[in-house]
Formats: structure tokens, C-alpha cells, sequence
């Protein structure tokens, strides 16, 4: 890695966001009203678990133990505020967790445009680009099929 501070930078980055989808989906998920999003939150959860080991691999396989440290010691200690009430409708649920998937596509996309990372580094993250763009896409129908839905009863 040629620019190891952008690096090191830009993967607490993804780590916050991964930390953010994690605790937005756990929120989502405990909620009566998702419905047939659930199974899609429950997707988003343990795809968020999954992404921040994998970010934490990459992370420890180009750190310098002696200067960089644990990268949980760099993330920021935040936790979301509960986002969700009781009362929230399943659409506005949606829309905040597609808002939060595409952020964290953003990102993704901003890391692979600065970092020149290794083959199997950039195999790792296009994986995950390309999971939350699935992600995304079956959040986008399940909205687009609520708003048909809701447009038939109008």
C-alpha cells in the first residue's frame, strides 16, 4: 500500500458505516411492523457482522502492529440513537435503511477510487459492493411493490 494513512483512513471509515448498518438493522429488526422486510434486515444484519471481520482481516494484514494498534481502537465508540419508534411505518423504515445502504455504497466505491489495494484485498471489498448493491436493489422492489400497493388502495 502506497498511501498507508488514506488506507488506514478510509477502512475506519467502512468499519463506522458497517457499525452503523449493524446497529440500524439490529433497531429494524426488533420492530413489530417490518414485515416482509425482516427477512431483508436480517440479511443487512449479518452482512454488516460479516463485512467488519472482513474489514478488521484486511485491516491486521497491512498494519504495522507497532504503530497502528487494533483498528478498535480508531473506530469511533458511537452508538445510534434509537432511529426507530414503535410507531414508525414499514415505508420510512425502508427509506432509512436504503438511505444508510447507499451511503455505505459510496463509500465502498470512494475506497477502491483512492486506494490501490491487492488483488485479494479488492476481490474482498467489490464482494461487498457487490452484496449491498443486492441488498439495496431488494429494498428498492419491496418499496417500489408497498407504493403500488399503497397506490391501489387510494
Amino acid at each position: 500500500m502506497e498511501n498507508l494513512p488514506v488506507f488506514v483512513k478510509e477502512i475506519v471509515r467502512l468499519w463506522n458505516v458497517n457499525l452503523r448498518r449493524e446497529q440500524l438493522y439490529k433497531q429494524a429488526m426488533s420492530l413489530d411492523n417490518a414485515g416482509s422486510l425482516r427477512r431483508i434486515y436480517s440479511h443487512g444484519y449479518i452482512s454488516s457482522l460479516l463485512f467488519k471481520k472482513e474489514i478488521q482481516w484486511v485491516y491486521d494484514g497491512v498494519k504495522c502492529s507497532l504503530v497502528d494498534g487494533d483498528i478498535s481502537k480508531r473506530i469511533r465508540k458511537e452508538i445510534v440513537p434509537t432511529v426507530f419508534s414503535k410507531t414508525i411505518d414499514k415505508l420510512s423504515i425502508a427509506r432509512i435503511m436504503r438511505d444508510q445502504e447507499q451511503k455505505t455504497i459510496r463509500a465502498y466505491r470512494t475506497l477502491q477510487s483512492k486506494i490501490l489495494l491487492s488483488e485479494d484485498d479488492d476481490a474482498i471489498f467489490s464482494d461487498h459492493l457487490e452484496k449491498l448493491i443486492e441488498l439495496d436493489s431488494q429494498i428498492n422492489k419491496e418499496l417500489a411493490r408497498s407504493y403500488e400497493y399503497l397506490k391501489t388502495k387510494i
